[in-house]
Formats: C-alpha cells, sequence, structure tokens
C-alpha cells in the first residue's frame, strides 16, 4: 500500500520547490521511504502523541525531517507560512479522510460571514496522493447522476482533478479492516480555472442538493439568490451556464455548477 503512494508520488521525480507534506506518518515507514527517495524536506502532521514521540526518535538524526503535532486541519496554514509544499501525501483515517481532503482543496467546513467570503485557505500543490475508505474515492470520483455524486463530489471536482489509482482489499493490511481502500490521486487545478467564491458555490449546492428529487427550478427558488434576483433572472443564468430549470441538481457537471456559480457571482457583484 504505501509502494503504491510512493510510485504515484514518485517523490525523486517532482519538479518545483518546496517540501513533501506526510499525513499520519504513524510509525514512519513511508516517512524514511520518502527522506531516503528525495533531498527535499519532509513534514509529517502526526495526530498521535505517542507517534510523535517515536518519529522523533526514530528520526532524531535526520535534519530534513519536521513532525507537526496536532490535526493537520488545524495546523497546515502555519506550515505554508515556511514553504508551500510540492506534494502531499499520506494513509488518511477513514474518519476524517473527507474533512481533511476538503479543508485541503479549502472550502469552508462554517459558513462564512458575507464579508469574508473570498477568504481563501485553498492549498494548491502539485499533486495530493492519498488511501481512503473506497467509499470516499466513490464519492470523489462519481459521473453525475449517480447516487454517489453528492455536493461534496462538485466542491472537490471544481477544485481539482481527481482520478482513482488503484482499489485495495482490506489483505494489503495488517490487521486487515472491515472495509476497502483505494488509492486516489488528487491534482489541485490552477487558479484562472478555480470558481471565484467558494463560498457562495457551497451555498448554491446546499440550496439544489438540499431537496435532490426535485427540480433545480423548485429547489433553488427557496434560495437567497432566487430572492435578490427573481427567479426568471435566476433561470437566465441558469441557461447561460449549460443547464435548464427542469434538470435535477444531480444532472449537472461540476463545472456547469462552477458557470453558475460565477454568474451569480458577477451578478450579485454589480447590484451591490
Amino acid at each position: 500500500m504505501r509502494n503504491l503512494i510512493i510510485e504515484a508520488v514518485a517523490p525523486d521525480r517532482l519538479e518545483g520547490e518546496g517540501p513533501i507534506w506526510e499525513i499520519g506518518p504513524g510509525l514512519g515507514a513511508m516517512t524514511a521511504m520518502l527522506l531516503e527517495r528525495s533531498t527535499r524536506p519532509v513534514v509529517a502532521f502526526e495526530l498521535d502523541h505517542g507517534f510523535v514521540r517515536f518519529l522523533h526518535e526514530r528520526f532524531v538524526h535526520n535534519s530534513r525531517l519536521t513532525v507537526v503535532s496536532g490535526d493537520v486541519c488545524d495546523t497546515f496554514t502555519d506550515q505554508l507560512a515556511s514553504a508551500v509544499p510540492v506534494a502531499i501525501l499520506g494513509n488518511l483515517p477513514y474518519s476524517s479522510a473527507g474533512r481533511i481532503i476538503g479543508d485541503l482543496l479549502g472550502y469552508e467546513r462554517r459558513r462564512p460571514e458575507r464579508s469574508d467570503r473570498r477568504t481563501n485557505r485553498r492549498l494548491v500543490c502539485r499533486r495530493m496522493v492519498f488511501t481512503t475508505q473506497r467509499e470516499l474515492t466513490d464519492r470523489l470520483v462519481a459521473p453525475p447522476n449517480t447516487p454517489e455524486y453528492s455536493a461534496f463530489s462538485i466542491l472537490c471536482r471544481v477544485r481539482a482533478e481527481i482520478r482513482r489509482v488503484r482499489n485495495l482489499p482490506g489483505g494489503c493490511f495488517y490487521p486487515p479492516p472491515r472495509v476497502n481502500s483505494s488509492v486516489v490521486e488528487i491534482i489541485p487545478r490552477r487558479n484562472e480555472e478555480q470558481v471565484r467564491d467558494i463560498g457562495l458555490l457551497q451555498e448554491l449546492l446546499r440550496g439544489a442538493f438540499g431537496a435532490r428529487r426535485k427540480t433545480l427550478r423548485n429547489s433553488l427558488s427557496a434560495t437567497r439568490f432566487a430572492e435578490m434576483l427573481g427567479r426568471p433572472r435566476l433561470e437566465q443564468l441558469l441557461a447561460a451556464a449549460g443547464a435548464t430549470p427542469e434538470k435535477r441538481p444531480q444532472e449537472l457537471t461540476p463545472e456547469v455548477y462552477r458557470l453558475f456559480a460565477d454568474l451569480l457571482d458577477e451578478e450579485l457583484g454589480a447590484r451591490r
């Protein structure tokens, strides 16, 4: 499993400046491989204090390793002050993998104030490669109009290109878990390919997917966008993005949602 991640990241062939980040190093098996295969600094984020002490002892003579104690979602922005990583990898805990990926890609877990909407914590690196629960990977790569396709799928794919590298049966781990896993590769998009206001997109998706079985005409009519712009203008903007109000939310691609959110942002900005 760890070899698959190392092979996907290819640390000895990474281009550009910056350290490699590892999330959840545990006893440091993959950490040792990174330090051996690359001359870059390695920053390892570990939540378990016992593992943190062990890593300090095991790699005490290696000055290229920095071990950061605590939840990566609470600590990674501090590390950005030193250097932006060229790659991020790790065997993510099943219970928090979605939250970690979402935070790294920069969408808000809390509803921001209107004035703070453009705060952007998105982390831009060349590549992320993670082991996750297969169910989460299914959601990340799900095509439109499938049960796994969701607002989370759209938010992540607006931010990045995502592909499944390989599925992993439970026997790849010891002790074997009760669920299957996947290796997933995430390539963050360039700034010019980004949605302008991720908070606005999240609000739009909450309105749309809050009534998944309804048409967009009905689900979006209850949002503030319909209140501010009027339903006819809202439907005009939806058409300009490439969809019709008769569609259901799960039928639209991430790119349509991105365009729709940008058009809404322009329209609302012009009315301020």
